[in-house]
C-alpha cells in the first residue's frame, strides 16, 4: 500500500562560484549570487484544478475498481491547493528569506491531448512566474517531475521511440511561452530514480517491470533531455538549462570480497553516471557482470543517441545534485546480481539511512 502525503521538497539551489577569501579573513559569507530556495512538484501541490484529471497519476489515484493501491484511498485532488493559493505560498517563501522557488509544470494540464495545448493553463503559469519575480523570487522550472498526460502512456510512454519527440514538442511550447519570465530550467528531476520506480520495479505509473524496460526508458529520456535543452537554448540565449540528478552512494559490503567490490562499482555506474555521461557524449551504455558457475557473463546495453547537430550541441549549463541515501552492496549470482543492505544508523521518513558523510563523498 502506498501512503499519499503532501510534500514540500525543501532544497538549496547553488550558483557554482569560486570564492577567494583573504588569508586574514575570519568570516566567510555566501556571495550575493547564491540562491536559497524551496522546491515542489505540480502534482503534489497544485491539486486537480486546471486539468489534473488528464494525468497518469490521477488514474493511479482513482482506479476503476474499489481496490485503490494507495492507503486510505488518498489522492492529490486538493493537496495544498497551490493552484489557487499560490500567493500565500509565495508570500511565505518571501517572508522566510528565500530568493528562489522551483516549481514543476503539469504536462498533463498543458497538453491534455497530443499536440493540443491549453493556453489558459499556460497563462496561469505565466501569472505565477510574474508574481514570483515581483516578490524578488527567481523562478526555476522543472519540465518533468514524474507525471505525464494519459495519452503519452497510451502511446507507449518512455518505451516508445516517439517519446523524445513528444517531450520536445511540449518543451518547445513551454520555451516559446515562458522564456520571457523564467531563465532557469530543468529538464528532469531525478530521471533514473523515476525510471527505477516506473519502468524497472513498476511501483508507479506506468507500472512496467524489467531491466530491459529501464534501459529503453533511459535511452529515450536522454534523447528527450537533449532535445529539450536545445529547444530552450534556441528560444533564448540567456536560458540556463540543467538537470537535477538523484545520486546514491554505493559501497561494497565487504571490501575484501571481489564480487562485492565489483557489484558496488557497477551499480554506481548504472545508477549515477551512465545517464549523465550520455547527455554529454551521446552514447548510452549500461554494463554489469552476471556471475555464473563457470564464468562471468557481461550484460551490456549500449546505443548511440541521434547524431544530428541539434543533439550534439545541447549541453547542460549546470548540474543539480539530489542526494538520497547510502547503501552497502553485496554481489550475488542471481540474474540481477546486486543486493542492497542499508548502512546502520538513523533513518529518514523514507527508510533511507541518514549519512551526511556520504553526501560529501558523492558531491566531491
Amino acid at each position: 500500500m502506498y501512503s499519499m502525503r503532501t510534500f514540500l521538497f525543501i532544497g538549496i539551489f547553488l550558483s557554482i562560484v569560486t570564492i577567494n577569501f583573504p588569508a586574514h579573513s575570519q568570516t566567510k559569507q555566501y556571495p550575493k549570487s547564491f540562491l536559497w530556495g524551496a522546491a515542489f512538484s505540480a502534482h503534489q501541490t497544485e491539486g486537480v484544478t486546471g486539468g489534473g484529471e488528464n494525468g497518469d497519476w490521477y488514474q493511479f489515484e482513482h482506479p476503476a475498481t474499489e481496490n485503490s493501491p494507495i492507503a486510505n484511498g488518498d489522492n492529490a485532488d486538493l493537496s495544498i491547493d497551490h493552484w489557487n493559493r499560490y500567493e500565500d505560498d509565495l508570500q511565505a517563501a518571501k517572508s522566510t528569506g528565500l530568493n528562489t522557488i522551483r516549481i514543476s509544470l503539469s504536462w498533463e494540464k498543458i497538453e491534455p491531448q497530443p499536440g493540443i495545448f491549453n493556453s489558459e493553463v499556460m497563462a496561469h503559469y505565466k501569472t505565477v512566474l510574474k508574481r514570483m519575480r515581483e516578490l524578488g523570487l527567481r523562478p526555476m522550472i522543472s519540465l518533468h517531475h514524474f507525471t505525464h498526460p494519459i495519452w503519452f502512456n497510451q502511446n507507449g510512454g518512455w518505451l516508445s521511440a516517439q517519446s523524445p519527440e513528444y517531450f520536445a514538442r511540449y518543451a518547445q511550447y513551454v520555451a516559446q511561452n515562458l522564456s520571457d519570465v523564467c531563465g532557469l530550467w530543468m529538464t528532469f528531476n531525478d530521471p533514473m530514480g523515476f525510471i527505477h520506480l516506473a519502468y524497472v520495479n513498476g511501483e508507479i505509473p506506468p507500472h512496467k517491470k524489467g531491466l530491459s524496460n529501464g534501459f529503453e526508458a533511459a535511452f529515450n529520456t536522454v534523447r528527450a533531455h537533449r532535445l529539450a535543452v536545445y529547444a530552450f537554448h534556441k528560444a533564448r540565449s540567456t536560458n540556463n538549462v540543467g538537470v537535477a540528478y538523484g545520486f546514491k552512494l554505493f559501497d561494497p559490503f565487504d571490501l575484501k570480497n571481489e564480487q562485492d567490490v565489483r557489484a558496488a562499482k557497477e551499480l554506481s555506474e548504472i545508477s549515477n553516471w551512465a545517464w549523465l555521461r550520455a547527455t554529454e557524449t551521446g552514447h548510452l551504455e549500461f554494463r554489469y557482470t552476471q556471475p555464473g558457475i563457470i564464468w562471468d557473463k557481461q550484460i551490456i546495453f549500449q546505443r548511440n543517441i541521434l547524431t544530428s547537430e541539434m543533439i550534439l550541441h545541447a549541453k547542460i549549463d549546470w548540474l543539480g545534485v539530489n542526494f538520497y541515501d547510502h547503501s552497502l552492496v553485496r554481489g550475488t549470482t542471481k540474474p540481477i546480481p546486486f543486493e542492497l543492505i542499508n548502512t546502520q544508523g538513523l533513518e529518514g521518513d523514507n527508510g533511507s539511512t541518514l549519512a551526511p558523510q556520504a553526501l560529501e563523498k558523492i558531491t566531491r
